[in-house]
């Protein structure tokens, strides 16, 4: 930006020199192309900035009558139009007018670069009577506002970018179109008629026409409306579909493996995509035809039940829900939609409906029905908010249903899920039984996905909550349809990274069971393992993930906090001058316990804003003076039997020698005690009667008790923490002082107990670096320190990445039993929770890693499957329309055939590599043509077209696409490979035959890399 700064004057000076004649103002004056005439016009869309005469600026722009031209008027340029100096556009030839017709008409041509007036003659030839005005615009890539004598049209590059930038930016037609007419006249000096209802009333047959073509209806025999419901929206191939993607035999696995053929789906309410209620009548182009439901269908469903109530949640309130009912929601006739979306974020056909009241059953029901119809698997798992509630007697209410949304009870086997986000609103009774986390055969599904819809849709609601029901319906279903194409088009990259992902963490979490389980006995895990067995196959058995803690009593609380103050802080009595050594390292390392409690007493005092008062002051000297006599003492046992260490004290006062200046007299808990696992190696060698040893076996002990104390005050504060969000939140001030003061007061035995972990951890690192107690016990930092569970400052983190604490994986102890300590048996249930919830974590992310292979294959067998549907098109219409108009059509479906043919390829020159080198099966694409291009040491070129595919079997999801008579695939050029994903052998295969590539991704996030697809597909 600096070095732009310096030629800013630069660039200004050529800005302003484009305003003059430039090079023209050295020249002659006359027309370089006829050297007649004198040069007046210029033209802003033309390369460069030449000047020409009226009659060779008409020529030039023969065939460019949307070019912006400007004349010099002797001081300045100005504005001028081609049409105006005689520029006629001839349709239907190239060169001069139809010889028959001679009329001519001036209509307005909008266009990116603006307003025109362009003067038309339309051919009137007998062969080519047939083509009606409007036939001829549409064949220039005009559209027309009008089918009988059209006087405004639309450039289909107006349409099209505006179509893409509505479905990008949710950018509203107004702002649009006023843009387009400013850069006709910024100053509004022109008086040019506006066309914005005629634009609004093109932009939405656009989007249909778009809708229509790419949903095959120009290849169908039968009429648009005839197509079918849900014919136009895009399906996710990643879902199973029986017949299209999935492997012979999948209705006939074994019971524990149908999890893997399920359709995952979710619903949801949006509050937010409301309509206003005008009373305008405004019909729909295709009902029906996309996400939403058919709207006449639905009418005549909804106004047999208009009393039905909201559905009701577990106790608890949604924002949302609430707002649907408020005063604002009054003066629309639609308050929000219900949808439907696969596990992929994929909006699922016929899977939106209107609401027009709230979250009612009769409309939630319906688009589950509507959007299941047609499914042909076997198992389904729901995920919706208020599952616990919409669940209850939906089997009745399934039954009130006839025709083809009637759905026997037994058609499939459904299960309920509350997203994961939502969960922790319900009450605890829905926290296991509905919960992602814990149930089988879900992977890592969330259930969240639908709220990124949201958030793509969301932006789109100022402007059309303004529309008619019909023109909101079609914009919506447009938003829905590019939302849909992108995810798949996204997939690449995201599947490859939650691949590896899920199995990097599927080895971790197991490796963390494992580490738990050997701590424990055979019979117990045993025992463990049945009873999650049981409960997920029948959850009214027992629940494993349910602990019921026991919340302390808070006056029992309250005395041993203080009875275990009085034992840190309380000094002994004098020691006899004559100790044995166990009895002298005993002492050393009470003192040295004594010191780290004084130590956080004064720091606690100096850190407190408040002035330290006179009592408080005499307090610390008190124990300064009483922990000083019991060091002098100690010191003289220490010389008896430490005789190195005296070369470290003065021989007066057994006082440490120092020369540094910190050093203070007059605060013993800072003065070095010189314990044997605290001198070198040379000097503790030199101690006797072996108390290294002693002390070597006394630290063991006190990082064993410690860790056990440690874990035993975790749970009492995990039990009191329980205690006040249940009884005490939202009690008076002094209440609530109370529970904070014996909730610090805990926060301070865990202090104290870890300094003491880590002061005997220290020891025995320097006496025994190497030793087998390393296995067991671990350094414990601050991030160790944590648990039963989730902290509260751990929210952030998902259960899935959630990885407990090591200090809960050894054999636990309860510590000393009193009376408000956890039983033996609240122990082994905090135990058994903690091993539950890390063998579910485990688990999932196994199935997580297992499922996303099966969405692998599964992408890439619907690509191939829809790009065999597509070459099956070719020739659909032969015989019923014009040659010209088959020969189009032909021509469309082998391109779409090409499209989904190369994106499969792409996709699967991502994964394979990956796969491979994980030695992850690929036995199924081994059947593509492709496979051995991305799979073989030595790739041969894929641009090589003379490669044919033979047919192994006749399964459609396995069987090798040939394409139909007429349809060649041109070059299969999967340029998208993930060259960084760390697979460098295979990549180097790749890249040698397909070069190298950029990597990008889309400013929704959802990535896509340099995948040449057909350029108006969407």
């Amino acid at each position: 930006m600096e070095t732009w700064l310096q030629q800013r004057p630069v660039f200004l000076d050529e800005f302003l020199r484009l305003d003059g004649l430039g090079d023209a103002l050295n020249g002659t004056g006359l027309c370089p192309d006829c050297s007649d005439s004198p040069a007046r016009f210029k033209c802003k869309d033309c390369l460069g900035e030449v000047l020409r005469c009226s009659a060779c600026t008409v020529l030039s722009h023969r065939n460019l009558p949307l070019h912006r031209l400007q004349s010099w008027n002797g001081g300045f340029f100005e504005s001028a139009t081609l049409e105006s100096l005689g520029h006629i556009i001839n349709l239907g030839h190239y060169t001069d007018g139809c010889p028959i017709s001679t009329e001519t008409r001036l209509i307005s041509v909008i266009d990116l670069s603006g307003y025109h007036l362009v003067r038309v003659r339309f051919c009137g030839c007998s062969e080519r009577s047939f083509l009606e005005h409007f036939r001829q615009l549409l064949r220039v890539r005009w559209y027309p506002a009008s089918t009988l004598r059209p006087k405004t049209v639309f450039t289909f590059d107006l349409l099209d970018t505006y179509h893409k930038i509505s479905l990008q930016g949710k950018l509203n037609l107004y702002d649009f179109y006023n843009t387009v007419l400013q850069k006709t006249d910024n100053c509004g000096r022109s008086k040019l008629k506006s066309r914005y209802h005629e634009m609004s009333r093109c932009v939405r047959q656009w989007r249909h026409l778009k809708d229509v073509k790419r949903g095959a209806a120009g290849h169908a025999l039968a009429a648009i409306d005839d197509l079918g419901d849900g014919a136009l929206a895009i399906d996710c191939p990643a879902c199973p579909h029986p017949g299209q993607n999935l492997p012979p035999g999948w209705d006939k696995v074994a019971a524990d493996r149908e999890w893997l053929y399920s359709l995952f789906i979710a619903m949801d309410a949006n509050f937010r995509l409301k309509l206003k209620s005008r009373g305008i009548q405004d019909p729909e182009l295709g009902s029906g035809l996309a996400y939403f439901v058919n709207t006449t269908k639905f009418g005549a469903h909804l106004n047999s039940r208009v009393d039905e109530d909201d559905i009701e949640t577990c106790g608890t309130e949604f924002h949302a829900v609430n707002m649907a009912s408020s005063k604002r929601s009054r003066d629309f006739s639609v308050t929000g939609v219900g949808a439907v979306v696969c596990r992929h974020g994929l909006v699922r056909k016929n899977g939106v409906v209107d609401l027009q009241k709230g979250e009612r059953f009769v409309n939630m029901d319906y688009i589950f029905l509507s959007t299941l119809k047609d499914e042909k698997v076997k198992s389904i798992k729901i995920s919706y908010d208020i599952a616990c509630r919409w669940s209850i007697n939906l089997y009745r209410r399934m039954q009130e249903y006839s025709g083809e949304l009637q759905m026997p009870q037994d058609r499939f086997a459904l299960e309920f899920f509350i997203p994961k986000f939502h969960l922790p609103a319900h009450g605890s009774s829905c926290h296991t039984k509905y919960s992602f986390n814990y149930r089988p055969g879900v992977g890592r599904t969330h259930g969240e996905n639908i709220e990124s819809g949201w958030a793509h849709t969301n932006p789109a609601a100022i402007s059309t909550r303004e529309m008619g029901a019909g023109a909101r319906h079609s914009a919506l279903d447009g938003h829905w349809g590019s939302w849909n194409w992108r995810k798949i088009i996204g997939f690449g990259p995201l599947l490859l990274k939650n691949l590896r992902e899920a199995t990097g963490m599927a080895t971790n979490c197991e490796e963390i069971c494992e580490e738990f389980e050997k701590h424990r006995p055979p019979s117990t895990i045993h025992g463990w393992k049945m009873m999650k067995r049981r409960w997920e196959m029948d959850p009214s058995q027992p629940d494993p993930y349910l602990v019921v803690e026991k919340a302390l009593n808070f006056s029992s609380a309250k005395r041993r906090l203080a009875e275990a103050e009085v034992t840190d802080t309380s000094s002994s009595d004098v020691l006899p001058h004559k100790l044995s050594p166990f009895s002298f390292i005993r002492a050393g390392l009470e003192i040295e316990d004594q010191q780290c409690v004084l130590r956080q007493q004064v720091i606690a005092h100096l850190e407190s804003k408040a002035q330290r008062t006179d009592p408080q002051k005499l307090e610390i000297q008190e124990r300064r003076n009483a922990l000083s006599r019991r060091i002098r003492v100690w010191r003289t046992a220490q010389i008896v039997y430490m005789p190195q260490v005296s070369k470290y004290l003065t021989d007066e006062q057994h006082h440490p020698i120092s020369n540094d200046h910190e050093f203070d007299d007059s605060k013993p808990e800072l003065w070095p005690l010189f314990l044997p696992s605290q001198l070198s190696q040379e000097d503790r060698s030199s101690c006797h009667n072996g108390v290294a040893e002693i002390e070597h076996t006394l630290c063991l002990a006190q990082v064993q008790d410690n860790l056990v104390d440690l874990r035993r005050l975790r749970r009492t504060l995990r039990s009191l923490r329980t205690y006040f969000r249940s009884n005490v939140v939202g009690e008076g001030q002094k209440t609530q002082t109370k529970s904070r003061t014996a909730e610090s007061g805990v926060a301070i035995r865990i202090h104290r107990t870890v300094k003491r972990y880590r002061l005997a951890y220290a020891a025995l690192l320097s006496m025994d670096p190497t030793g087998d107690w390393r296995k067991e016990f671990l350094e414990l930092t601050d991030k160790d320190n944590r648990g039963p569970g989730k902290e509260q400052d751990e929210q952030g983190v998902g259960d899935g990445r959630y990885a407990m604490s090591w200090i809960w994986r050894g054999s636990l102890g309860g510590g000393s039993q009193g009376e408000t300590e956890p039983s033996e048996q609240e122990v082994n249930e905090t135990v058994r929770h903690e091993w539950m919830t890390c063998r579910a974590r485990a688990d999932r992310w196994k199935e997580e890693a297992e499922l996303l292979q099966e969405e692998m294959r599964r992408i890439i067998a619907f690509l191939e499957w829809k790009s065999t549907w597509w070459g099956e098109k070719v020739g659909s219409r032969l015989g019923s329309v014009t040659a010209d108009v088959q020969h189009g059509v032909d021509s469309y479906a082998r391109k779409q055939a090409n499209v989904y043919h190369r994106l499969a390829a792409s996709l699967a020159g991502q994964w394979i590599p990956h796969l491979l080198a994980s030695q992850l099966d690929i036995s199924w694409a081994k059947t593509y043509s492709w496979a051995s291009e991305i799979t073989s040491p030595v790739a041969k070129d894929p641009r090589d077209s003379s490669s044919h595919r033979n047919p192994p079997s006749d399964d459609p999801s396995s069987k090798e696409i040939t394409p139909p008579s007429g349809q060649q695939h041109s070059a299969i050029e999967p340029t998208d490979f993930d060259n960084n994903s760390g697979d460098e052998g295979n990549n180097e295969d790749i890249a040698r035959v397909y070069g190298d590539h950029d990597e990008g991704e889309s400013s929704d996030g959802v990535g896509i890399i340099g995948f040449e697809y057909d350029d108006e597909y969407m």
